[in-house]
């Protein structure tokens, strides 16, 4: 999959408007063939068609490894700008992409929009305005397809339900439908309650309405920023040249600031307190629960048809979205009181094939694919790098305390101690052969692996502090990460819980001697090579 071109107006599945994708051949060589047009593909599954992937058939194999950087944008107007390739170059005489960096099937003709963002060190970031819409405008292939394709007040209808509450002061309630994910709240509560960000969701369909009679029935999404202030964007592409890189993909992100969000559901089957008898039947019917027996399959899925009531649902994941820095406090609750009563549930039947478009009529071939993104939040930058970054910290801000930090190399056996921060290497440990493996307990050998794939040893910060009461040495080592549950149903990233040691180095032995002997218990230390560890 190399690149995402225009929409099309959907005629036959008028509900899920269809995305050109270009790929290319990829040779026996490795070497990268002709361009060509694949199948049309419905606009909830550019996460799942992003870019880089590989493709066999139906079926994604592989995807391309891009460079990965970090970058601090601001979202407020002024700081960025819409445009393309064509426009670009009338302008300048120049590509914005040029072809020997990354070649696009119409050159410097292509109309496809991007952001460009002034980042805060002065360099350009490009975001295809496409990948920028499918990660940050919600979290569910619902909230992207609906944005598209209805006016506002149909789309409202698809998006929030009204309600009546006592609104604490200072919160943002909001009451999604229940095709919406929980994870869309904080989207939705902006485009519910900020003028700025309503104005950007309903820009998108006005757009593509705008632009389907000039194009016959194309158009090139343009999707802007919905909340203003500082924000960051990890991302995967290729650089351009030293000042300008092009983001294929977004891969994480930081949540906007704002007020506490209090989140409701329509779904009262979970309020506190039933609807009475006279209350109006839930305009929801169909299948309600998820097909278990399609959870760790293939997924046939179609952009050509629309779901019917009574087909069976599958729930197909984007790639996970990264939240950096602090998620946006989001509170969800269960209803006191039910506005409607459940509808008479009609059997699920199983379908043979699914589409993320509108549910209507019955029949039961095909079914309703429910398309969202998982987030994970970041924790901190880890153990290890927290140690590092709060020694360098009071190196370079409290020198009455320590005027000295460095980090232990294996291949040197000494201390390199630099007036700088230009990273640190780690210390592997020594892996158990396959005769001590056999005499001692697995958990035992299995923690000196970094993590259960056991291809890679643990590494240890042998750090040094130079005081003013003398020298230290700090042993910090590598934290294994698991996933956890957090309130409302987010993924976190943990860490391994362990104290590192701090002694006093002696000054009549050689280093690498004595620190092969502290390390020795767990066990020897090894050279762990060139790898450098720094901050995403």
């Amino acid at each position: 999959m190399w690149w995402h071109g225009a929409l099309v107006k959907n005629e036959r599945t008028k509900s899920l408007p269809h995305v050109v994708v270009w790929c290319r051949h990829l040779m026996p060589n490795g070497s990268m063939g002709n361009f060509f047009r694949a199948e049309m593909a419905g606009i909830t599954d550019l996460g799942l068609l992003q870019v880089g992937t590989i493709w066999e058939g139906k079926t994604c194999k592989h995807q391309i490894v891009f460079d990965q950087e970090r970058f601090e944008v601001d979202f407020t107007p002024g700081n960025w700008r819409v445009t393309d390739q064509r426009e670009h170059y009338d302008l300048t005489d120049r590509a914005l992409i040029p072809d020997e960096v990354y070649p696009l099937r119409y050159k410097t003709g292509d109309r496809s929009r991007l952001l460009e963002f002034r980042t805060a060190k002065g360099q350009r970031l490009l975001v295809p305005c496409l990948e920028f819409y499918s990660r940050y405008y919600g979290r569910s292939g619902h909230v992207s397809r609906v944005l598209a394709t209805y006016d506002w007040d149909d789309a409202q209808a698809r998006l929030f339900v009204p309600f009546s509450y006592n609104a604490t002061p200072g919160h943002w309630p909001v009451k999604l439908t229940s095709s919406c994910y929980n994870a869309d709240a904080v989207f939705l509560a902006h485009v519910l309650h900020d003028s700025f960000a309503t104005k950007a969701a309903k820009s998108i369909y006005t757009w593509l309405d705008n632009q389907y009679p000039q194009f016959s029935g194309k158009a090139f999404l343009k999707a802007e920023p919905w909340f203003k202030g500082p924000a960051t964007l990890v991302v995967q592409g290729r650089r351009i040249d030293a000042d300008t890189f092009l983001a294929l993909r977004i891969v994480g992100g930081s949540d906007p600031k704002g007020s506490h969000i209090d989140a409701y559901r329509e779904n009262p089957g979970k309020a506190d307190e039933a609807a009475p008898d006279g209350a109006p039947v839930s305009r929801r019917k169909g299948g309600r629960e998820l097909n278990p027996e399609l959870a760790d399959v293939v997924v046939n899925l179609t952009p050509d048809d629309e779901p019917g009531q009574n087909g069976d649902i599958v729930e197909i994941l984007n790639p996970t979205f990264e939240i950096v820095g602090e998620k946006r406090k989001v509170e969800h609750h269960r209803l006191a009181n039910a506005s409607t009563r459940p509808g008479q549930p009609i059997p699920s039947e199983k379908s043979e094939q699914h589409s993320p478009g509108e549910r209507h009529g019955t029949g039961g071939k095909t079914g309703y694919a429910s398309i969202n993104t998982k987030e994970i939040v970041l924790p901190s930058s880890g153990a290890v790098q927290d140690v590092w970054d709060g020694l360098q910290y009071f190196r370079k801000n409290h020198r009455e305390f320590v005027t000295a930090v460095g980090w232990y190399s294996a291949e040197r056996g000494e201390f390199v101690i630099e007036d700088g921060d230009n990273g640190f290497q780690l210390v592997a440990l020594k892996l158990y052969d396959d005769k001590e493996k056999e005499e001692l307990p697995k958990e035992k050998w299995k923690w000196v692996y970094k993590d259960s794939s056991l291809k890679e040893p643990r590494g240890v910060l042998v750090a040094y502090v130079q005081t003013a009461a003398g020298a230290a040495c700090l042993f910090e080592n590598e934290r294994r990460r698991y996933n956890s549950k957090a309130d409302g149903g987010t993924t976190v990233i943990k860490e391994e819980d362990y104290s590192g040691l701090v002694l006093v180095p002696p000054t009549d032995r050689p280093t690498k001697e004595w620190v092969a002997e502290v390390l020795d218990p767990v066990p020897v230390s090894v050279p762990l090579g060139s790898r450098t560890f720094r901050l995403l």
